[in-house]
């Protein structure tokens, strides 16, 4: 059985060393492979770790809301107000929506 391995080693290195072109490219394909992944891999977590920072920074998780009664918003010198009265997380959230002429 170990034969059997030792004899099939020997006829794939005897390949690619007699075609150096093509391990190159093998080698090359295989190293660009598995860093591309592994950069996907990186940007996968931190993009999951930059939106959990701003889910917790903007109020996802906030105790208290304050919203105007009929959607018109809350005033900024209200906002101002706030932070000057001692409220130092206090973040604005926009949400709007917008109508584009193709809707």
């Amino acid at each position: 059985m170990f034969q059997r391995l030792v004899w099939t080693l020997h006829a794939l290195l005897s390949y690619y060393r007699h075609h150096g072109l093509q391990t190159l490219f093998l080698i090359t394909g295989l190293v660009t492979g598995v860093g591309l992944w592994a950069a996907v891999q990186v940007i996968n977590s931190h993009a999951r770790a930059s939106y959990e920072d701003a889910n917790q920074l903007l109020g996802a998780q906030a105790s208290h809301w304050i919203r105007a009664i009929d959607d018109s918003g809350i005033a900024p010198e209200t906002y101002v107000q706030l932070r000057r009265d001692g409220l130092r997380q206090v973040y604005p959230v926009i949400d709007k929506r917008l109508i584009t002429s193709s809707q």
